[in-house]
């Protein structure tokens, strides 16, 4: 299950609203039981789902379902990014539509559909997005809310199909705290060996399942939490890079501005420079 996001809505609102403008980090894995679609208006990125990969690019959307597990990998064109990520939490959508409770979200839609009046819904909180009124944008923004739960449902949807227990979800239930624990952790020295015999674990059991679930090494995505947390103290604080780098965990400030730069293609002096001019 990996790490578990709580999504609480804002403002008595049924549904949680981000609009991503240049501000983007790479997205680990994790999972919540809201209904998640993400619409890229521009820009391009990887998304994982439940182990396959979809590639999301401009004017395109993706919808995931209640308790899938999904994360965002090779965001492309960062500071060029515009996005809309709408999260509906399970019991207001079945709220809405009681039926909803036999249903599921096609993640891979169909290329001889024709999307364009969700596209247009979507673009359309990214554009209410810059009213002032704060009243009259919460109203606007329900209003296309509840128009594209309608064409949701018409059009994106499928007769859920129960799912057996599988020695995916046991793994997945392995290293569910293996996930959180570095999650609380991250600032401090952690190694494949501290980790292992914090969960008694050898280390090749451990390094072995946790490739496979995730695709990538114990210590490659500890530092990715790290990079996810470091660029938030980047995009939010006027903090140094060396005492960002040290507060995320890592070895030193080169480590850091290394691996910000394989991810993001620049250094994080350049992406922070650039934001202050946008």
């Amino acid at each position: 299950m990996f790490k578990h996001e709580i999504v609480t809505t804002k403002e008595g609102l049924p549904y949680w609203l981000y609009i991503n403008k240049g501000n983007v980090v790479q997205i680990t894995k994790h999972w919540h039981n809201s209904i998640e679609i993400d619409y890229t208006f521009k820009g391009d990125a990887d998304y994982i789902v439940s182990g396959k990969r979809y590639h999301v690019s401009d004017n395109e959307f993706i919808l995931i379902n209640s308790g899938e597990v999904h994360g965002v990998e090779n965001i492309k064109r960062v500071m060029e990014r515009r996005s809309v990520v709408l999260l509906i939490p399970y019991e207001n959508i079945c709220n809405l539509y009681p039926d909803f409770e036999n249903l599921d979200f096609k993640v891979n839609l169909a290329a001889d559909e024709d999307y364009t009046d969700i596209k247009q819904l979507l673009q359309g909180f990214f554009e209410s997005s810059a009213e002032l009124d704060t009243n009259l944008r919460k109203i606007k923004q329900l209003g296309i809310f509840y128009m594209l739960v309608e064409k949701l449902i018409e059009k994106c949807t499928k007769k859920k199909i129960k799912k057996k227990p599988s020695k995916y979800r046991s793994n997945q239930n392995e290293i569910k705290k293996i996930i959180e624990y570095m999650d609380c952790h991250y600032q401090e020295k952690l190694t494949l060996d501290i980790i292992s015999k914090k969960f008694s674990f050898s280390k090749g059991y451990l390094a072995k399942v946790f490739k496979n679930e995730m695709g990538v090494g114990v210590i490659q995505y500890l530092q990715i939490i790290r990079l996810q947390n470091a660029f938030n103290e980047l995009s939010n604080s006027n903090k140094s890079i060396t005492i960002i780098a040290d507060s995320c965990g890592f070895a030193n400030p080169s480590s850091f501005q290394k691996l910000f730069k394989q991810t993001y293609g620049m250094s994080p002096n350049v992406y922070r420079k650039k934001i202050k001019v946008q």
